[in-house]
């Protein structure tokens, strides 16, 4: 029994990781910084939130639409990317189409006009909801408060193992022992819910791993263009380079999906659009957390778009 816990927690880790440095598009504003991590489906931003314990945060937008387009650019404010990206699960959707599985939950609201934010258990029960587009320290202020009111914290009996933890990850970085920093970097992510303390070995390691986000921005720009040999190349390198810290795990993934588009790609341009689309639902299944998933939807709805009701 105490050998499928431990397989569990590694499971764990290993899902939590990606959240480091990679991002997924929004539905309808791109940002081409590779801010937040935008999940491709609300389905798939339920199931990280189970895995997770993570609440939900879902931005409900128009496209073309002014006002939620400049509620898009203020969270793209660094300090609240960091917390959707470290405690939330984010994922942006349509407000004239919203996910079927959200309208019991829509049901329970005084639907306002787009744009508006809808914050959800991880269990995908709503509790709060923000309309308009607020400042930037306004949102981060209520999306710290409603991880505190929800009991999505650090509990104080694990804030001493915690802060003995990050002391042994600051030293580990300094004396780049970059397996030692890795290890307990995983024990640190281990600890659930928001922490100023777990915010701060976010930041020791974003430090430590500086320039891998750029290089997974870099090989995703390439794979939109169906530039895959491009893309590998960068992703071989960001291998090699960051190889015993923990992005090396998200630099797999990575290179895992493009494969599969590569051959998807393929594939449709040799007509063999069902077996496009196998690949293509792959991508969406197994790589849920890479901003690629994103990439499988949209070309699946262009190779199979779906049918008018």
């Amino acid at each position: 029994m105490n050998h499928r816990l431990r397989i569990g927690a590694l499971a764990l880790i290993l899902f939590l990781l990606p959240q480091l440095a990679q991002s997924g598009p929004h539905l309808f504003y791109a940002d081409e910084a590779g801010n937040i991590n935008w999940r491709p489906t609300y389905a798939a931003a339920l199931a990280a939130a189970k895995k997770t314990g993570r609440p939900i945060f879902v931005q409900f937008s128009k496209e073309d639409h002014k006002p939620s387009e400049d509620q898009v650019a203020v969270l793209r404010d660094e300090r609240i990317t960091q917390i959707l990206n470290r405690y939330y699960v984010a994922v942006s959707v349509d407000y004239d189409k919203p996910p079927a599985e959200l309208k019991n939950e829509l049901a329970k609201t005084v639907k306002p006009g787009a744009p508006f934010l809808l914050f959800l258990t991880d269990r995908g029960e709503g509790f709060n909801t923000l309309t308009g587009t607020w400042k930037a320290e306004q949102i981060q202020e209520y999306m710290l408060k409603a991880l505190l009111d929800k009991g999505y914290n650090l509990p104080k009996s694990k804030q001493a193992d915690a802060a003995k933890q990050v002391e042994a990850l600051e030293k580990a970085i300094e004396q780049k022992s970059w397996s030692k920093a890795t290890q307990t970097f995983r024990s640190i992510l281990a600890l659930s819910g928001y922490s100023p303390l777990k915010d701060k070995a976010y930041d020791l390691m974003d430090k430590a791993q500086e320039g891998s986000t750029e290089a997974l921005n870099d090989a995703c720009t390439h794979v939109r263009s169906e530039e895959y040999a491009e893309a590998k190349k960068v992703l071989e390198k960001a291998l090699k380079t960051w190889t015993a810290l923990p992005v090396a795990d998200d630099v797999k993934e990575h290179l895992a999906a493009v494969k599969l588009l590569e051959v998807s790609s393929q594939q449709a341009k040799a007509n063999r659009k069902a077996d496009a689309v196998r690949q293509l639902d792959m991508v969406i299944s197994k790589y849920s957390e890479t901003p690629y998933a994103a990439v499988a939807v949209t070309r699946k709805k262009e190779l199979a778009p779906p049918k008018d009701k």
